[in-house]
């Protein structure tokens, strides 16, 4: 199993959560910024939901595929809100995403 962002996006795509956190995990041990997880992340949930721009279209287009647009609505809520609670320092940034993760891998 990688630590690419693609092998995480892959496993929250696939609805695998917890494949999806051991990805998340070894991705930020790699290195890999929480703000860049964290809006890629949004971006391929938002792709999936209005079915426009994605920097992963492949991947949204999956998303959209296996999850009602409801379930992708509050999938996007959830990014949003675990991104503003991290900003806001209510959470730390690795919580913040692993709820996120889960939100979206369990659509």
């Amino acid at each position: 199993m990688g630590a690419g962002l693609r092998d995480y996006l892959e496993a929250v795509v696939a609805g695998q959560p917890g494949r999806a956190a051991q990805c998340l995990g070894r991705l930020l041990a790699a290195g890999e910024s929480e703000g860049t997880v964290m809006w890629t992340l949004g971006n391929v949930v938002s792709g999936a939901l209005s079915g426009g721009w994605s920097t992963h279209r492949d991947l949204s287009s999956r998303l959209s595929g296996r999850c009602r647009p409801e379930r992708l609505a509050r999938s996007l809520d959830a990014v949003y809100r675990a991104e503003a609670a991290w900003k806001g320092g209510r959470v730390d940034a690795v919580l913040a995403l692993e709820l996120a993760t889960r939100e979206v891998a369990a659509s």
